[in-house]
């Protein structure tokens, strides 16, 4: 996605995985808020994918996280969702999202079960006969790690190992 930079305002920077393909190191970039179209372009120097989403799916994911956060008094209950949208070339536009429910079997934690596991297979095969969904495809997913810092857990690289295979997935 190209745009000129003036239309822009420089965000903090974020962490985010060293390639598209690695998603367990991690290295900084930044964001970029479209004040003309209100999207926010996240992208790394070196690397070939950028990431955009609209403001108003962020705040979405950032109520469903703050729900979670409402529902314990230390740390929260973390949350997870999956990512829908397009890829082009150059980009990933994240256009919806739905939430993979988990049933905090094991705690607060985001740790999915078995029955969790079969609901994100269920939510991802279908997503072709939803009709928000159904002209997107999944780009990718999120976890609120509330009680550590940001980084993947082994189970976290599970879930993109068997689900989000593709190395452009986020």
């Amino acid at each position: 996605m190209e745009a000129d930079s003036s239309l822009f305002v420089q965000s903090p920077e974020s962490t985010i995985g060293e390639d598209a393909m690695n998603p367990t190191k991690a290295r900084t970039g930044s964001a970029k808020f479209d004040t003309t179209s209100d999207a926010l372009l996240w992208a790394v120097v070196g690397l070939p994918m950028a990431v955009e989403s609209s403001r108003a799916i962020l705040e979405e994911i950032h109520g469903a996280v703050q729900d979670g956060m409402r529902q314990l008094s230390r740390g929260g209950m973390e949350v997870g969702g999956v990512l829908f949208g397009r890829r082009t070339e150059g980009a990933i536009r994240i256009m919806a999202w739905r939430p993979i429910s988990c049933e905090h079997a094991k705690g607060p934690t985001f740790s999915l079960s078995n029955n969790d596991t079969q609901n994100l297979m269920h939510l991802l095969e279908s997503a072709a006969r939803d009709p928000q969904l159904q002209v997107l495809e999944p780009v990718g997913w999120f976890v609120s790690h509330t009680r550590s810092g940001v980084s993947m857990t082994a189970e976290d690289l599970e879930i993109y190992q068997k689900f989000f295979p593709e190395p452009w997935q986020v």
